[in-house]
């Protein structure tokens, strides 16, 4: 019994000095969240199921989105494009100047008018996922 407790320490006290040698910090692993002014980059995916007569009503609404947005919400970067192997599904590619700014967008009149057309023909949760655009990489 002496023997396992004198084990199950020295085991302890191994994972600990791993642990402060390890170049993984604690503090490093929570993301970190963009200030409101720093740019950050939008990802979003939607899948919708739309008729016939519902599609071309789709692609009218999300033209005037386009047209609004880039006239009034200024975006640096603000794409739209159809999933070549799920159709209905649509990925939106969005850099905006800060989180403030993408508020600002997503509570005007123009998106919440496309999003009350929208929203009743998703057909899967609405994922959107967003960074610091400084976190980013070049490949």
């Amino acid at each position: 019994m002496k023997q396992s407790k004198t084990l199950r320490l020295a085991l302890f006290g191994l994972l600990i000095a791993l642990l402060s040698l390890s170049p993984f910090s604690f503090a490093s692993a929570k993301p970190s969240l963009p200030t409101p002014s720093e740019p950050i980059h939008v990802i979003g995916r939607m899948s919708v199921t739309l008729d016939p007569a519902e599609r071309t009503e789709f692609n009218h609404l999300t033209h005037i989105l386009f047209e609004k947005t880039t006239q009034l919400d200024r975006p640096t970067l603000y794409t739209c494009n159809e999933d070549i192997n799920a159709p209905g599904t649509f990925v939106w590619d969005e850099i905006w100047s800060s989180k403030a700014a993408l508020d600002q967008h997503l509570a005007s009149d123009h998106f919440k008018s496309w999003w009350s057309w929208v929203e009743p023909h998703l057909s899967g949760a609405l994922q959107v996922l967003y960074v610091d655009q400084a976190e980013l990489k070049e490949v």
